[in-house]
């Protein structure tokens, strides 16, 4: 899930081992493949190879239901160093008998960078509802959606938060997966 700002899928986080939010229509027998790499154009070293790039590969076979989920990068992960560009690409692979010939891919890039000491105060102080605010006023995308999903997770009966939920997707237009 990522907001369609101008057509670029590029966002924040303060995280270093953020969760990337993925909706998977409808498909039985399909496999999605994550995958998350350093960015070649801010590494410093450029003679570095895939291997030397990538943070992070998965691949899960699809159940076929319609429904979005969460892919944290795991804690023995490489994790996100400040000031440094990201890039993750989700493919979703497609049984034989379904093929097209459009492919099922999304790519984009995350960032991260450091907080300072005022945004890590006010972060320590709020309560989660307020943290979902905080980090969406300050543009971390992932950091509202993840601090959102764990709220719903933890209260999925809470009509209060299925609106707040829909409301912060519906904001950067992704209204045809909301509810």
């Amino acid at each position: 899930l990522v907001p369609k700002w101008g057509g670029d899928n590029y966002s924040l986080t303060i995280d270093p081992y953020p969760t990337f939010f993925i909706h998977v229509p409808t498909v039985e027998n399909a496999v999605l493949s994550f995958q998350l790499n350093r960015d070649v154009m801010d590494s410093i070293d450029l003679t570095s190879t895939p291997n030397d790039r990538l943070v992070y590969s998965l691949q899960l076979p699809v159940n076929g239901q319609d429904g979005t989920f969460g892919i944290t990068l795991p804690k023995y992960a490489r994790p996100l160093n400040a000031g440094e560009t990201y890039t993750w690409k989700v493919t979703l692979d497609l049984p034989p008998d379904l093929e097209s010939e459009t492919p099922y891919i999304l790519a984009g890039q995350i960032e991260r960078f450091e907080p300072t000491n005022t945004f890590t105060e006010e972060l320590a102080r709020a309560t989660p509802e307020q943290k979902v605010e905080l980090y969406a006023q300050s543009s971390l995308w992932y950091d509202a959606l993840k601090e959102l999903a764990d709220l719903r997770l933890a209260y999925p009966n809470n009509p209060r938060l299925v609106t707040e939920w829909v409301e912060l997707l519906t904001s950067v237009g992704l209204d045809e997966i909301a509810e």
